[in-house]
């Protein structure tokens, strides 16, 4: 009881003995004794129980994918083919986007454009190799049928001259001799085959080579102005500071970023510097040296696109600028660059497996020749023994006969032989060449497919970021596809209720329709928003029974949260603190009275408000509900 009502009470009491003694005279009669103030009912604390609150907080959330895959323009240009909209399925393999040229039609620019012609080039080259290879094997053809009838009409003499035993001599000398320049014509033939075939073989292993230093110089070229490039944006070849206008902010955000970004160039230049210094003078090696530079570049263009990730916009440096430098048209420039050193990779591959088939080549086609010009040789000199042997009249005519259509049969053996083998060679050659010229269209088609842009993966088309007619940049984000049969939830923590969140937390998500799944946080995001201060909290669900928690729908995550009272100070109720002019004050509960203690105000959330006491226990006993009754040493009673 307050003291106003303790002072009423005394009054109405005073009055009514007065009546009393008024109405009965002087007769003196005895004063009934009165009860005093009745306990007060509170409801206490620990100051222990009041060093922290647990409270559950609400977020709304998003259904997203658990496995996505993004999908990024490959080249500057227009979009001209965007068949899928938001929502769609899609399958692995479709196409999803088609890009342009920014200039139109018949006109490109740039590194790429380069790569193109080159490209063309090289199968313009392989399709006339492959052409003078089929028009070779037809040719061989036409000229091995008449060897062979040659070799056919030599063997039917031969054997007629055996079955006639009455011709003469001269006639065995006769066949013996045609057998002879037979063979000699066909050591000819296999010796000019030989040479031309060496001479042709070297001609190509020199402009491929050739082919493979323009590649390797070009490539490296292109490096170098990249590097120069992302050194005059970046400013990487200092140890720190510089003089650009938005040097402060580069990196900003993740600082190590642009000392990675340093270390990275300060390696890929040197490499290139050395490579401009003492190229390699063997052609492998200088295109595996080439591969090194571009490697390091591609490098450098990654650490650099990090930095600008990592780098905020500024005055000195806006997002986008209509007209002028931007972060983001630094970030294309850099993508560009990147999409640039996968192409030299490509060329310079395809440069280092054009040296590897030639050489093979020549080995297996050198040989087949060579061992068919020595059996040449050999069939020639037993020709020309025979034919000695019948002039010195070692033999009789009728083994003249025999022998001279043994070794016409042999020579037409020998001729079938040969020309099986020249055919076989001249058929891989055709192989050889075809296989290069589908080599030479499939390179051209990968420097040409950067126009067009497939599904990664099977899934739901969840973002759709551009479509026909807009304008995109290398880099730029297309789409977004997700998998609908593993979700998670994404939603945003402010960053008062950062420090309560951990991995594996149990959370509450509800759907759409009220229905309750459990869940468990499964990531947290280390760093806040750069707009929104907040940090992104992703969850998976243990079980989804409702089947309501679709792709791209919302929902509502509740999270338990203990919220801890600062060095010396305690939570309170904001109802338990009483504060005036004179400061605020708090109630304990004190061997059955209310004692009144002074405290000082802290930061006051929602219906809670933070106050520091001056040493209190942990026992001690903190009036929360019933104390706007009390003055300091009423009575009190603690509620059950």
């Amino acid at each position: 009881m307050n003291r106003l009502n303790r002072n009423l009470t005394v009054g109405l009491l005073a009055l009514s003995a007065a009546a009393a003694l008024f109405g009965a005279g002087c007769e003196k009669k005895p004063i009934a004794k009165t009860q005093g103030p009745q306990p007060v009912k509170v409801i206490t604390q620990t100051a222990d129980d009041s060093l922290s609150l647990a409270y559950k907080l609400d977020y709304p959330a998003t259904v997203v994918s658990e496995q996505e895959a993004k999908i990024y323009a490959k080249t500057n240009g227009t979009v001209s083919q965007a068949p899928f909209k938001t929502g769609d399925k899609v399958e692995l393999g479709e196409n999803l986007f088609k890009i342009d040229d920014v200039t139109g039609a018949g006109q490109t620019v740039g590194f790429s454009a380069y790569q193109i012609r080159q490209a063309k080039l090289a199968a313009e080259q392989a399709a006339s190799s492959y052409n003078l290879a089929q028009n070779n094997y037809n040719n061989l053809l036409i000229t091995s049928n008449k060897d062979l009838r040659q070799a056919e009409l030599a063997a039917e003499q031969a054997a007629t001259g055996a079955g006639n035993l009455d011709q003469t001599t001269s006639e065995a000398l006769k066949s013996a001799d045609i057998a002879l320049q037979t063979a000699k014509l066909a050591t000819e033939q296999a010796r000019l085959a030989y040479e031309n075939r060496r001479t042709i073989l070297e001609q190509t292993e020199k402009d491929t080579g050739t082919n493979a230093q323009l590649a390797a110089q070009t490539t490296v070229d292109g490096s170098g102005t990249i590097l120069s490039a992302l050194n005059n944006t970046l400013e990487l070849d200092r140890v720190s500071g510089g003089n650009l206008p938005y040097s402060s902010t580069l990196g900003a955000l993740e600082s190590q970023s642009l000392t990675t970004a340093r270390a990275v160039y300060k390696d890929a230049k040197a490499t290139y510097d050395a490579y401009r210094e003492n190229p390699p003078s063997e052609v492998g090696a200088r295109i595996d040296a080439a591969l090194n530079v571009v490697n390091k570049t591609k490098q450098t263009a990654d650490a650099a696109k990090t930095v600008l990730e990592n780098t905020p916009s500024s005055s000195a440096l806006p997002m986008n600028s209509a007209a002028g430098l931007s972060l983001t048209s630094l970030q294309t420039a850099v993508s560009g660059y990147q999409s640039q050193m996968n192409a030299a990779v490509v060329q310079l591959n395809s440069a280092k497996q054009g040296l590897n088939s030639v050489g093979l080549n020549n080995d297996a086609t050198l040989t087949s020749l060579e061992k068919a010009y020595e059996l040449a040789k050999q069939q020639e000199a037993s020709a020309a023994q025979s034919l000695e042997n019948l002039k010195a009249g070692n033999k009789t005519q009728i083994d003249n006969a025999g022998y001279g259509s043994r070794s016409a049969q042999n020579q037409l053996a020998s001729v079938k032989a040969k020309l099986d083998a020249q055919i076989s060679v001249s058929n891989s050659q055709v192989d050889l060449a075809r296989i290069q010229y589908e080599n030479a269209l499939t390179a051209l088609q990968n420097v040409m497919d950067i126009h067009e842009t497939i599904a990664p993966m099977s899934g739901i088309l969840v973002k759709k970021a551009a479509d026909v007619g807009n304008t995109v940049s290398a880099g730029q984000l297309l789409a977004v596809i997700g998998t609908p049969d593993r979700l998670k939830i994404q939603f945003f923590v402010d960053a008062d209720h950062y420090d309560g969140l951990a991995v594996g937390l149990p959370v509450t998500v509800t759907d759409r329709d009220g229905a309750a799944a459990s869940g468990t946080v499964s990531g947290i995001t280390p760093q806040a928003d750069a707009v929104t201060r907040r940090f992104l909290v992703e969850a998976k669900l243990v079980d989804n029974k409702t089947g309501k928690f679709e792709l791209g729908t919302i929902a509502t995550v509740t999270v338990p949260y203990t919220r801890l009272a600062p060095q010396g100070a305690l939570i309170l109720p904001l109802s338990a603190v009483d504060v005036g002019q004179n400061g605020a004050t708090i109630f304990l509960a004190n061997d059955g009275t209310a004692k009144k203690i002074e405290v000082e105000m802290g930061r006051i959330e929602g219906e809670t408000a933070e106050v520091f006491p001056n040493d209190l226990p942990k026992n001690a006993l903190i009036i929360v509900d019933g104390n706007r009754l009390l003055q300091d040493g009423d009575k009190i009673k603690l509620s059950d």
